[in-house]
Order: structure tokens, then C-alpha cells, then sequence
């Protein structure tokens, strides 16, 4: 999977060797602000990539690739310390759902168990960590597959088991990726069936599931591989306009309007209609045109084209934005890493 975050950006990477001196660094430039938005088990660091496009306050992406392994008791210290300290408005995890995932069923009891307990004092931190948020009025977001048991046989059940899950913005969503672009190698959607447990915020641009008159006639299958690579893992990241749909629920959580209109009017026609994913009305075409796919079979490609054109327009922009910080970053110097993290609150940067 590759990574985004810093490669997009070019920030330093942030460590749990120097996440002190960027904490110290942050605490000067926030004044007593917090951050909107971090994200753990970030793989790509997509999310976190997207939401300092748009002009959010993003902490650093937390994932074992940036040698942050949250098994560790100090790591996790680290960790809190730094929320403490600057204070996250939403935190954002993607736990490991191999452990909870239906093909982990078929694995031996003892096998299957033994990876499950791997994972314990990890996911008992972070439902400490989605529990402590509610009491500090922040929000989390916890994502796992749809078909995942990670939320009714982990640690994390006690936060639905929590008495306080009852009350205020508190809820387990469905949503499916193929309603934002999500496809497979030959141009099927993928459904990758999402479930969104939220404590503290209501997720509403985010949510589009696959029924009614957006309904897929069919989905690409996420089994075996392309070439040496599992179809699971090709899929794990997430399609650009989930991110934006995401950051669009989070900004409005903030009551953040400049970032709302950064994301732009797209994303906001997703949270008022569905039929802006289909791209044309005709009942015959508005799944898009039959094709050869690359096994010589006609392939029914589901997705309009509208919506594949979208994704590839708004990541086309996203690596422009980040090319332009780059080239600044080269002539302003070594604080520049930093504060390009925020770069609408820094008058040297100027506008995207």
C-alpha cells in the first residue's frame, strides 16, 4: 500500500522519537487550539493527506509503517500525552480486521484466538481512548468492515455495551464504497460494505449505501489476487470522494464553514441527493456502458462514468495542491514541514 501522507505533503515524519519537539513546535504555533482531526492505523495516510488539503488542522497520522507500534505501553503514552496536550476534535481508527473477519472463521479456533489476543491491548486502548472523548466532549470514528465481529467480540463492544452510547450522537452506520467511486481493477465497484461506529458526531455525508435506485446490479468480488497482490489489500484504500464525504461530516461537526467550501459543492450534493451518482437517467445507461473486460468477457461496468471522472479529477487537484507546497517548502526552510500541515493559517503559503 502506498503511502500518501508525506509523500503528498513532504512534512517530516513524525515518530515516536521526535513527537516531543512536534508537540512543542504545535503548542507554539495552535495557541491553545485544537486539532481537528487524527487519524490512526492510517495505512496510506489518505484521510489525513485530503483533510490538510482542504485546509483542516491534522495531526500526524499514526500507523506501525512511521514506527509507531500501539502494542507498545510507551507509545500509547506518547500518545496521550500529545492529546492532552493539544487536544483532537475527532480521531479517526481503522483497526486490523483480519483478526474479526469472516475468512478469519475458517481458520483453527487456537489460531484464530491467539491472533485475536494480539490485538487486545490495542483495541482496549482505543475503547479507553473513543470512552474518554464522549467525557471530553470530542468525537471518534472507529471503521471496520460491515461483516466484521470486531465491534460485538473486541474490546471495542464496550463502547456500544457503554450506557452512554444511548445518548446524543452516538451510532453504528452502514455505508457501502462502491456509492463513491470504489472499484476493482477491471472497473467493477466493489461494495466494500463499511460499518462506521461513531461516538460524539453524526455522520451523514459518508453514508450512501448501495440500494434503491443506485443500486449496483452487480459487484466486483474482493477474493484471490491481482498478480501478487490480494484483492483485500488493493481495496483498503479508501476511493477520494469517502475521504472528502468524511472531512465533510467532520467540518460540519467543527462548524468549520471555510473547509466545507474547500471540499466543495460535490461533496455537498452527496448529503442531498443520491441520484448525483448516477450519471445519466436513462434506466438502461446511468450504471454506465458494456464493455470487454480484460478476461475477453463482457463486463458490466456498474460505476458512471460521471463518478469515476470525479475521483480522478479531485486527486489530480490533490497532487497539484501538493506539488505547489513542496516547491515552497524548498525555498522557506525547515519550519516549513511543520506548518505545512496548516497551510490556510499561514500567510506565507498563500492560497492552493
Amino acid at each position: 500500500m502506498p503511502e500518501e501522507f508525506y509523500t503528498f505533503t513532504g512534512c517530516v515524519v513524525i515518530t515516536p522519537d521526535n513527537v516531543r519537539q512536534w508537540t512543542t513546535v504545535m503548542k507554539r504555533y495552535l495557541h491553545g487550539a485544537p486539532l481537528c482531526l487524527q487519524e490512526g492505523m492510517s495505512g496510506s495516510g489518505r484521510l489525513s493527506a485530503a483533510g490538510a488539503a482542504v485546509g483542516l488542522k491534522i495531526a500526524f497520522p499514526v500507523d506501525y509503517r512511521y514506527g509507531w507500534d500501539l502494542k507498545q505501553p510507551e507509545h500509547r503514552r506518547l500518545l496521550d500525552q500529545c492529546k492532552q496536550e493539544l487536544g483532537v476534535r475527532v480521531h479517526y481508527w481503522s483497526p486490523r480486521c483480519a483478526p474479526w473477519s469472516v475468512q478469519s472463521n475458517r481458520s483453527p479456533p487456537d489460531k484464530r484466538d491467539k491472533a485475536r489476543q494480539a490485538e487486545g491491548s490495542t483495541l482496549d486502548w482505543v475503547a479507553q481512548h473513543m470512552d474518554d472523548d464522549q467525557e471530553r466532549d470530542e468525537a471518534s470514528i472507529a471503521e471496520n468492515p460491515r461483516s466484521s465481529s470486531i465491534f460485538s467480540k473486541s474490546p471495542l463492544k464496550k463502547v456500544t455495551e457503554s450506557p452512554s452510547f444511548t445518548l446524543g450522537d452516538n451510532k453504528r452506520y452502514h455505508t457501502d464504497q462502491c456509492q463513491f467511486g470504489a472499484i476493482d481493477e477491471t472497473g467493477l465497484p466493489t461494495q466494500k460494505a463499511t460499518a462506521l461506529l461513531a461516538t460524539g458526531i453524526q455522520l451523514r455525508h459518508s453514508v450512501r449505501q448501495c440500494k434503491g435506485e443506485n443500486k449496483c446490479k452487480d459487484h466486483g468480488i474482493l477474493q484471490g489476487r491481482v498478480g501478487s497482490i490480494h484483492r483485500t489489500a488493493l481495496s483498503a484504500v479508501y476511493p477520494w470522494l469517502f475521504c472528502l464525504a468524511l472531512l465533510m461530516d467532520v467540518a460540519t461537526h467543527i462548524g468549520n464553514d471555510t473547509v466545507q467550501h474547500n471540499i466543495g459543492s460535490n461533496v455537498q450534493r452527496f448529503g442531498r441527493s443520491q441520484s448525483h451518482f448516477v450519471g445519466w437517467t436513462c434506466e438502461r445507461c446511468k450504471h454506465g456502458a458494456k464493455k470487454v473486460g480484460p478476461d475477453g468477457q463482457q463486463a458490466q461496468y456498474l460505476l458512471s462514468r460521471q463518478l469515476q471522472r470525479l475521483n480522478q479529477t479531485v486527486q489530480v487537484t490533490i497532487n497539484q495542491y501538493y506539488q505547489k507546497m513542496q516547491m515552497m517548502m524548498q525555498t522557506l526552510g525547515i519550519l516549513l514541514p511543520y506548518l505545512l500541515l496548516y497551510p490556510k493559517d499561514h500567510d506565507l503559503l498563500g492560497k492552493p
